[in-house]
């Protein structure tokens, strides 16, 4: 029987399963991560090699522990969180450390490529105060801008799939529909932008991007060093799937556009599939490559969704993790029966869920209102 090695890539958490050939789960590893660490206000980086070597780690684990005979595994694939920028050095080393999703940093001051008359152009368009929000919000512009140093040493820029492709094989790859987010991508082709304006907008050559593959392709296949680092057989073929969000949508089953899926992570997502490129002029949702070719994911997305529940956690919720500690469970169990009596609506609390800004309001905060004599901690 054939099985296949899957490495996900979470923010707060890196698993890897194995699965038989009829999509039993043989064996599964988890390891948690920090989702970010900041060294200033609205900055969010994660040490990539640190995540990396556990990456390494759980696949190892989770391969040994399945016991599956080697000659019978047949593929690794890898999805990851999506949006983390890794610049790589030509040492093939991270020249600094990620800059996550979550990130909020902005570079001031900067001018539109092309001069007056392209600008222009823009406004004519209507596409100027887009364009340049884009551009302000650019991951590669404030590398540029604020660590040259940093974006000169830079040979290639890898999301977290593609450096731990890269680790498994030796090459420089990734998946269309794993690029989402300020990445100069045509999301309609699926494929990097054809016109150059884009890169100088976003801060970013093409040559400093991965070629790009189908979530169906063959990427590659493990190179010697990789077999040795992550514990599976060398030549294996490695698949980059889908992004993270995308993947859930699939193995959720919803394979037509009527069925819905939410998706119960760091971010909070609702998902359909659609068989067409549909976009929302003001963002209320986002179209992305899905995990079936061809094929688009339309995402309604909350940005700390369910991060937020660590975060309180984390903030209010000490006596709760003391008592799981005593019980042997966990936290999450102690606060399910500590609100079990609470009816719907949290009797009249409201939460306004922008912990992350929304992406089409920079401006928008997160807020719990409705606050009386009767609301504790439970209701929130």
């Amino acid at each position: 029987m054939k099985h296949f090695i899957v490495i996900d890539g979470g923010t707060q958490n890196i698993k890897a399963f194995v699965f038989d050939e009829k999509g039993n789960e043989v064996h599964g590893e988890a390891h948690p991560v920090n989702p970010y660490f900041a060294a200033q206000p609205d900055f969010a980086e994660q040490d990539a090699e640190e995540y990396l070597s556990i990456t390494r780690e759980v696949a190892r684990k989770a391969v040994a522990e399945a016991g599956a005979p080697r000659e019978e595994i047949a593929a690794i694939a890898i999805t990851t969180h999506r949006s983390t920028i890794v610049p790589i050095g030509d040492d093939g080393r991270p020249v600094r450390p990620a800059i996550t999703w979550l990130d909020e940093r902005k570079t001031e001051g900067l001018t539109m490529p092309g001069g007056s008359l392209m600008s222009l152009a823009f406004r004519v368009s209507g596409m100027l105060p887009t364009l340049k929000e884009y551009q302000r919000r650019a991951k590669f512009n404030w590398l540029r801008e604020h660590e040259p140093q940093s974006y000169e040493r830079t040979r290639i820029f890898l999301t977290i799939s593609s450096y731990i492709f890269y680790a498994l094989t030796g090459e420089f790859r990734d998946c269309s529909s794993m690029i989402v987010g300020l990445f100069p991508i045509d999301l309609k082709g699926l494929q990097w932008h054809p016109r150059k304006v884009v890169y100088d907008v976003l801060g970013v050559g093409r040559d400093r991007l991965p070629p790009l593959v189908s979530p169906t392709d063959v990427a590659g296949t493990v190179s010697e060093e990789g077999a040795r680092e992550f514990g599976v057989p060398q030549g294996l073929p490695v698949i980059i799937g889908a992004g993270d969000k995308q993947s859930e949508l699939l193995g959720a089953g919803a394979t037509s556009s009527d069925i819905a899926e939410i998706s119960y992570g760091t971010a909070a997502v609702i998902e359909v599939l659609s068989d067409r490129y549909v976009t929302h002029p003001r963002m209320d949702f986002f179209t992305w490559g899905a995990a079936i070719p061809r094929h688009w994911a339309l995402e309604g997305f909350v940005g700390r969704g369910y991060w937020m529940v660590s975060w309180f956690k984390k903030q209010f919720a000490h006596l709760e993790e003391e008592e799981a500690q005593k019980l042997g469970e966990e936290p999450e169990e102690v606060l399910n029966r500590e609100i079990r009596d609470i009816p719907p609506g949290s009797m009249g609390l409201m939460l306004q869920p922008y912990w992350h800004a929304r992406e089409n309001d920079p401006l928008s905060k997160g807020a719990i209102i409705g606050f009386s004599g009767e609301h504790g901690r439970a209701q929130v």
